[in-house]
């Protein structure tokens, strides 16, 4: 499992992190792949994400056989995705700091690295979804409906033999709503049960996996914006590695203040570039938007086995 260890020295960005709670799960999950941790790529530029290569298939010898074997030469470094640059402006009176009796700049601090959690699950998510559908045989399970615990089984089949190693479920309220009604109607695990399963951790073995991540963070599919109920949410199943994340080892902040009649303004910029993107896939779109993070054809595969790709997707609608 992947152990993240903060990189950037400052109070903007640890704190928050790991003060939003679902963030903080995911990094613990060992979904994010965060060993690379030292970027120096600038927001707009590509890095290179090392790639899974296989080895080379064994192949009958005769014993005896004088021949020399055929090697396979390994290129671990093609996968190359944009580093993205988001930013936070700030601006507050000074007087504000008085009045709010307490460490200003630490809550300001904290709520900055709360939002970067935030904006670092949605672009995983866009991410996601895009690679998702990359594909003759894409890795996506389309459950027409509601979310069920036999559509969960239907996803996780997408992964064949790698199956086993998925272990986390990234999940929007709503279709964790249907998953719940599906688990009381259909096989009867309602009253002191429906408690039991949430409570103890049961609703993770009938589902196969060590990990439920709750976060409404997550964006219903693009386009979708039909009436209440209707629109389309991705639920991710993620494995060790799925993705890859890392960020440069110090943000940019600027601060300046603009002295008035009434008070003395504090303006703040704080800017982070970093990188989230599934692991098997490269892009080579500088500064991408988040319409081409969620651009399928954008997203080039760079996996040569279904077994290096440990991610899969279902839609449903919320119900």
């Amino acid at each position: 499992m992947a152990i993240y260890t903060p990189v950037i020295q400052t109070r903007y960005l640890p704190q928050g992190l790991f003060s939003q709670q679902k963030f903080a799960a995911l990094m613990a999950s060992g979904a994010l792949d965060v060993s690379t941790a030292n970027l120096t790529a600038q927001g707009g530029e590509f890095v290179n994400i090392p790639k899974y290569v296989q080895a080379a298939a064994f192949g009958r010898v005769a014993i005896g056989a004088t021949s020399s074997a055929s090697f396979t030469a390994f290129a671990t470094n093609d996968g190359k995705v944009p580093v993205l640059r988001d930013y936070s402006g700030n601006k507050w009176y000074k007087h504000q700091l008085a009045l709010a009796g307490e460490d200003f700049g630490q809550k300001v601090a904290v709520t900055i690295g709360n939002q970067l959690a935030k904006r670092s699950i949605k672009v995983m998510d866009y991410s996601l979804q895009a690679c998702e559908n990359v594909g003759a045989t894409p890795h996506k399970y389309v459950t027409g409906g509601t979310l069920t615990v036999l559509a969960v089984q239907e996803g996780r089949a997408k992964m064949g033999d790698n199956a086993d190693q998925l272990h986390t479920m990234l999940i929007h309220s709503k279709p964790w709503n249907s998953l719940l009604k599906d688990l009381i109607s259909t096989y009867k695990y309602a009253g002191v049960w429906s408690g039991e399963i949430i409570n103890n951790g049961m609703i993770e073995t009938i589902l196969g996996v060590r990990n439920v991540i709750i976060s409404d963070d997550l964006t219903p599919e693009a386009g979708a914006t039909s009436s209440a109920g209707d629109d389309i949410y991705y639920t991710h199943l993620l494995g060790e590695g799925a993705l890859y994340f890392s960020h440069q080892q110090a943000p940019y902040v600027d601060g300046w203040e603009d002295v008035t009649n009434a008070d003395t303004i504090v303006y703040e910029k704080v800017a982070v570039d970093y990188v989230a993107a599934p692991r098997a896939f490269y892009m080579a779109t500088a500064n991408p938007t988040d319409a081409n993070l969620l651009t399928s054809g954008l997203w080039t595969a760079a996996y040569e086995d279904h077994r290096n790709m440990n991610f899969v997707g279902i839609t449903s609608i919320a119900g």
